[in-house]
């Protein structure tokens, strides 16, 4: 095979985005053996969204935002301080310095620096089975119990009804503080 039959390979190979060793074994790809002419064509995986899994998260509750500094309770005990900066996304919320102490955040970081933080919103969805004053257990579709406190909801459900519930958690996250409810078709 000539120079420039090798070099049209190697450009629709690489062009279509595949990554082929071609010779008469494989280094980390497929491997197609081209008569007693083996061409080499190879390229590196892109960084993406296998590092991004790589990252660790923390989960818990706001326990101080200051300047260029978020520091979080995490559950099941310890705090964890980051750094942030203009570089950190935040969601669920305009700035970093909307978020107050005791809110739910999912933080994910890398290296003591908050490279994400997202307002986490407690939810609940099922039907409604009992209804106690300002309180409705909820039974989700898995068949788990959820305690709904609805003093916040001005329009009550009532036993029977599918909702789905969005708020806080509180009581060490025994029940659900109710802030929005909707009602869902049955």
């Amino acid at each position: 095979m000539d120079n420039q039959a090798q070099s049209r390979k190697r450009r629709a190979v690489l062009g279509a985005g595949i990554v082929l060793t071609l010779s008469l074994g494989t280094v980390g790809g497929i491997a197609l053996a081209q008569g007693s002419d083996p061409v080499a064509v190879h390229a590196e995986a892109k960084p993406g969204k296998h590092e991004k899994a790589k990252r660790p998260v923390a989960i818990g509750t706001v326990a101080a935002v200051g300047q260029g500094t978020l520091k979080i309770t995490k559950d099941g005990g310890g705090e964890l301080s980051l750094t942030t900066d203009n570089a950190t996304k935040v969601r669920g919320m305009r700035t970093l310095g909307d978020f107050k102490a005791g809110q739910r955040v999912t933080v994910t970081h890398k290296d003591g620096k908050a490279l994400a933080v997202v307002l986490t919103r407690a939810h609940a969805k099922g039907t409604v089975t009992a209804l106690n004053g300002q309180r409705a257990t909820l039974v989700t579709a898995g068949g788990l119990a959820q305690t709904l406190d609805l003093t916040a909801v001005t329009e009550k459900p009532k036993v029977g009804d599918v909702v789905a519930a969005t708020g806080t958690a509180v009581e060490s996250g025994a029940v659900l503080k109710v802030e929005r409810l909707r009602q869902l078709p049955k």
